[in-house]
């Protein structure tokens, strides 16, 4: 039997756990069509264009029920209007984000990626860009999971090649350069919450 010190690092409960373990029927979705704020201003002329095509119960009726203010800090603030549905079934209300925007981080991705590349003028602080670092560096199992049996022939090959002892940082990797991607991170955050709701890249 292996000592208890070879045993691989727990990884943070945020990163993995999901909505469902939560006992939320509502919750986030992420469109993945919108990577910019330019496009995310354009769709925002008509609300209803971020409308999400079901609820997780299957019902199709979702109603435009709130607009949220999200404040993404950086040296210049930028403040996202986030629009919610609301299900009119269960009742569930889903808050939907633009794909640029980093769920839980309150930044945007682009700021998050200058920030961990070591630009000169990191708008974060060095302590939240070291936690960053740290999530990273952290073991990928349950996201290469979630690639792996995600029915898709790409992403199994992503997953094969991370490995299960693989790091969240080296599956980003992996990622963006199976799909050239020009960002390291959002796709693969987006994706990843899609594929399982709730489960983070970092």
């Amino acid at each position: 039997m292996d000592p208890e010190w070879a045993a691989p690092p727990a990884v943070e409960t945020c990163l993995v756990s999901s909505d469902a373990s939560r006992g939320r029927r509502g919750g986030t979705l992420i469109d993945e069509r919108v990577q910019t704020l330019s496009v995310h201003e354009a769709m925002m002329k008509d609300p209803a264009s971020y409308r999400p095509t079901e609820c997780r119960c299957g019902c199709r009726r979702l109603h435009l029920h709130d607009r949220r203010e999200r404040r993404a800090r950086s040296a210049g603030s930028v403040v996202v209007t986030v629009v919610v549905f609301l299900c009119a079934q269960c009742r569930a209300s889903w808050r939907v984000l633009p794909a640029f925007l980093a769920r839980c981080l309150w930044r945007t991705w682009e700021v998050v990626e200058a920030a961990l590349s070591g630009g000169e003028r990191p708008q974060a602080p060095a302590r939240t860009v070291q936690r960053w670092q740290a999530r990273l560096a952290q073991p990928a199992r349950a996201a290469t999971q979630a690639l792996a049996t995600s029915g898709d022939a790409t992403l199994r090959a992503v997953a094969h090649r991370v490995g299960l002892e693989g790091t969240r940082g080296a599956l980003a990797e992996a990622y963006a350069e199976a799909t050239s991607g020009t960002s390291r991170l959002a796709p693969l955050a987006a994706l990843l919450h899609r594929l399982s709701p709730g489960l983070r890249l970092m």
